[in-house]
């Protein structure tokens, strides 16, 4: 709508002998201020931060979680095809009323959304919550089902919680990388139908509207991402399944079986402590032992591996930048998909591994931090950088009204540095950040057993950095606190109301010592930065 039609209102305000000026300062305030509205709109519905957050909520296994974002990964590609086409199919039913189509398109959507989140609000929540116990309620997830007692219900602040987020080494290397590579998507994002137009230019080569190629493109993007995702979740899962089945040869509790090549085995879950014992001696077998190549495939290995292979279509993509190879540029795309877009849901769940490091550090869980620090970044990068593209292609003459053979060459070159090059550095840069990324899937499964063991009381190393890391306060005020005094007849005739205000209190004791040295890392860290 803000692309198609103000960018052509104001252009039809105007004669081909216009200066460039006057119409790059309405159109870029218009669309920035439109742009801003919506942002700040969508913002104030709580609706993205919690569910995006939910992932790192339901399980802590790895696997588990890769599967589950690939699963989120797949049906949110499939409506990004369906908002890809569904606009050109309403433009060709209402015969190019772009205003018309794009409305009714908006009205269809919206629509929708809403009666879906009202299905879920109204039936599911209340049926999971009924199915734990809680009828009326939500359903409890990974939280604790006491809140007041929870470690994970926290009173820190937002400068606080970020703070916490960038003492997080391993999450600050994914978010630097992520920021640099979303500088360059949100520098073309909007363009495409711009590029399409004047530098593909299919119109004028007998290869149909620009309008249509717009839409295949972001169709094939889209598609070959959704069949390309499970393939790399699968390659993303292989480095497990290697380990369990050395361990399994080598213990000789069985034979191997034809389904342990494609998934991990029963072993991998089963027992009382849920298999934490087999995947410890697993991983530390592949350590000791000379492994295979696959046993070090995991998720950071794939994400590095699909990024690395997309490059090389950047720079032909580059080379291919001229008027008729509109074919050339589908299968480019096709080929962008079939790498980086399909392991571009990696990040996620190797955001929620962050999430389990800075637990095992600090203590907390700080779901909604990390995960706002990371998707709020593109939205405020979205609007400058929108309105810098636009008075980029004003300054080099462009002008709406002008056919695409008769546009100068500077928005031609101009369309190309915005579309392909900017995107191509920003996302070498990126890589050579993420490569630094150094939590892996072995390094997470020692996190969690790190974790295990100070949430039990016990002392362990951390397993990136080699700190100490101390049990956990509440466990030792819990020891501390025990009513060891008391004879054997006065600790009869204590009633279940005095141990419950007892407990009470030793958890807000142990409240104020976690607050207390939230309070010492910040004047730390404050001192730090000063």
């Amino acid at each position: 709508l803000l692309f198609l039609n103000v960018v052509d209102a104001a252009g039809a305000q105007r004669t081909p002998t216009s200066t460039p000026g006057v119409f790059s300062t309405s159109s870029v305030l218009i669309i920035t201020a439109t742009y801003l509205i919506g942002e700040i709109l969508k913002a104030l519905v709580p609706v993205g931060l919690p569910w995006m957050s939910l992932g790192a909520e339901v399980t802590q296994d790895g696997s588990s979680r890769t599967s589950l974002f690939t699963v989120r990964s797949v049906f949110a590609l499939f409506g990004h095809g369906i908002g890809a086409s569904a606009p050109m199919l309403l433009l060709w039913y209402m015969n190019n009323d772009r205003f018309a189509a794009f409305s009714a398109f908006v009205a269809i959507a919206g629509g929708l959304l809403v009666v879906l989140f009202w299905i879920l609000a109204c039936n599911t929540v209340p049926a999971t919550a009924a199915a734990h116990g809680r009828p009326g309620g939500c359903a409890p997830l990974y939280e604790s089902r006491d809140a007041a007692s929870s470690t994970r219900q926290t009173s820190v602040s937002f400068v606080a919680g970020i703070m916490l987020c960038m003492t997080n080494g391993p999450y600050m290397r994914l978010w630097c990388a992520h920021a640099v590579d979303s500088l360059g998507g949100v520098l073309a994002e909007g363009m495409l139908p711009f590029f399409v137009q004047y530098v593909l230019n299919p119109q004028d080569h007998g290869q149909g509207s620009y309008e249509f190629w717009v839409s295949t493109l972001l169709c094939i993007g889209f598609a070959s991402s959704a069949v390309a995702t499970p393939i790399w979740e699968w390659f993303a899962g292989e480095g497990a399944r290697a380990v369990a089945r050395q361990h399994i040869l080598r213990t000789g509790v069985r034979p191997l079986r034809g389904e342990d090549w494609f998934r991990l085995p029963q072993e991998w879950w089963a027992g009382k402590d849920s298999g934490e014992v087999f995947r410890a001696a697993a991983f530390r077998g592949a350590v000791y032992e000379s492994s295979s190549w696959n046993t070090a495939v995991d998720k950071r290995f794939c994400w590095l591996a699909g990024w690395a292979a997309a490059l090389p279509a950047a720079v032909a993509a580059y080379a291919a930048a001229s008027p008729g190879n509109t074919a050339v540029f589908c299968a480019l795309v096709a080929w962008g998909g079939l790498t980086v877009g399909g392991t571009h849901f990696l990040i996620r769940p190797m955001r929620a591994d962050c999430i389990d490091y800075a637990q095992l550090r600090t203590g907390l869980r700080q779901e909604a931090s990390f995960v706002m620090m990371m998707e709020i970044l593109p939205h405020f990068l979205r609007i400058p950088s929108t309105a810098l593209s636009l008075a980029l292609l004003s300054q080099c003459g462009y002008h709406p009204a002008l056919p695409a053979g008769a546009q100068p060459r500077a928005v031609r070159k101009a369309l190309v540095v915005i579309l392909v090059v900017a995107p191509m550095v920003c996302s070498i840069c990126a890589f050579m950040i993420a490569y630094s990324y150094p939590l892996t899937d072995r390094l997470h499964e020692h996190v969690l057993r790190a974790l295990s063991v100070v949430e039990s009381g016990g002392d362990t190393k951390e397993p990136i950095t080699g700190g100490l890391v101390v049990g956990r306060p509440k466990d030792r005020a819990q020891e501390e606190k025990s009513p060891t005094s008391e004879s054997g007849a006065e600790a009869d005739a204590i009633t279940m109301d005095v141990l419950a205000q007892e407990e009470g209190q030793q958890e807000m004791a142990c409240d104020s010592f976690r607050v207390q040295t939230l309070q010492d890392e910040l004047r730390r860290l404050r001192k730090l930065l000063w």
